[in-house]
């Protein structure tokens, strides 16, 4: 069923205009009529049109960020009752606040105090704005695995440094590490980024996610999961 997000009504498609013995419909076969209008579901949102008027709304689906960058085309078909015509409508959908996407991790067998080991050296961020003030990025274990004294999550790399809360990438201040949240001892490792962070500098600090286990213990541990995410902070143009 349709969602609550806002829809988008069109009088341009036919110029909203009754003409005398025109009728419009959707081609295709999967076309649900609905009183004076006919609908057809779309990856992208529901697209109505009304029969006498030839006036298009489209009511986006809820989160279409998967959609982002991909077109649909819906034909339309306008008669007279002895000719036919045609006319495609386009739904483009531009990301707007859409969730990062991360790449690049993968499984690894680490020793015990060998050291720290980076997890995502070729890893990607992908976003569409690219504006990273206020975002969170937050490495954590998975909430089964058992965290013992010793875990560290930190950065590891030749281009970032922690001085007191402060990240740094090429000596540029780009965010701030939580003060609860500092990678120590089992605990999670949580970054804000600042206004002067730049994608390829979010990108410099995903890369240098490590793990390190500094102490040994009797038993060992075995698929130990870390999980890595993004969360952006609205930014709706308001």
């Amino acid at each position: 069923a349709p969602d609550t997000h806002p829809e988008i009504v069109s009088n341009e498609i036919f110029g909203g205009l009754q003409v005398a013995g025109v009728t419009y419909s959707i081609f295709g076969n999967s076309v649900v009529e609905a009183g004076d209008e006919e609908y057809v579901d779309t990856a992208h949102g529901r697209v109505y049109l009304h029969k006498s008027s030839g006036v298009v709304r489209v009511q986006p689906i809820s989160d279409p960020s998967d959609q982002a960058g991909l077109r649909e085309t819906v034909t339309f078909l306008v008669t007279d009752g002895d000719n036919i015509g045609t006319h495609d409508l386009h739904l483009d959908v531009t990301g707007v606040n859409d969730a990062p996407i991360l790449s690049g991790n993968d499984n690894y067998t680490y020793q015990e105090a060998s050291g720290p080991l980076v997890l995502a050296s070729t890893g990607t961020v992908s976003d569409a704005e690219q504006d990273w003030d206020g975002s969170r990025l937050v490495v954590d274990y998975a909430p089964s695995d058992v965290r013992l004294q010793g875990d560290t999550l930190l950065f590891e790399g030749d281009n970032i440094s922690i001085v007191g809360s402060d990240v740094s990438v090429a000596g540029s201040v780009v965010g701030t590490v939580s003060t609860t949240n500092n990678g120590l001892n089992g605990a999670a490792l949580e970054v804000t980024f600042n206004a002067s962070a730049t994608h390829a500098e979010v990108e410099a600090v995903y890369q240098a996610i490590a793990f390190e286990q500094t102490t040994n213990h009797p038993t060992g541990k075995d698929n130990l999961r870390i999980a890595v995410s993004i969360t952006k902070t609205l930014n709706d143009g308001g």
